[in-house]
């Protein structure tokens, strides 16, 4: 697959609106329908760990928003020229808000309304599809991730990749993996989508 492909590809996932249109998606890519490309989520046997952080829905919606700030926080903190592991960084959430962008509660109060909607802008809540099952999207414009980390950042588990950064909430790469609870079609394979 050229660059090319790939970007139309992440284009179609990003812009399905249900788990179908997904399946679909993948059930016509010959490299997404093949089982070999896939890699388990974490490790082999981690049902566990997936059912038990928010068994309800608005918990797993929090953890979600939740690791946005953290990406928005970690990415201020890089731009500053900070690494967010280092002896200097801030040391709690309040610290690095009014490191990198001079806030605290006195000063958020004292914002403008297009002061704060610039700010609220860098993390969205996107809902759609229809009521009984919704879609819903979080976006932010946080740090990023290299698809090459991706196994050590987006689908790992429990690995602690903040663990070290102080100043931000989610600590063991746990917390994201709860929205899997709210799936309709149960456990995501590429064999429940050859079956499709």
């Amino acid at each position: 697959m050229n660059d090319i492909q790939a970007k139309e590809l992440c284009f179609q996932l990003v812009n399905a609106g249900s788990e179908e249109d997904v399946f679909k998606i993948i059930k016509n890519n010959s490299i997404l329908k093949d089982e070999k490309n896939w890699r388990h989520y974490g490790n082999y046997n981690n049902i566990g760990t997936v059912t038990g952080q928010a068994p309800k829905a608005v918990p797993s919606l929090i953890e979600k928003i939740t690791n946005s700030i953290d990406a928005i926080l970690i990415k201020a903190c890089k731009l500053a020229g900070d690494d967010p592991e280092s002896p200097t960084a801030p040391k709690s959430m309040d610290e690095a808000l009014k490191k990198y962008f001079n806030l605290d509660d006195a000063s958020y109060s004292d914002l403008s309304d297009k002061e704060r909607r610039d700010l609220a802008s860098n993390i969205q809540v996107i809902a759609e599809g229809s009521k009984k099952n919704p879609n819903i999207i979080i976006y932010d414009n946080g740090e990023g991730q290299h698809p090459q980390d991706f196994s050590k950042t987006f689908v790992s588990l429990g690995e602690g990749n903040k663990e070290k950064v102080f100043f931000v909430q989610g600590k063991y790469n746990m917390g994201g993996n709860s929205r899997f609870t709210f799936l309709r079609k149960g456990e995501i394979s590429a064999n429940n989508f050859e079956k499709k």
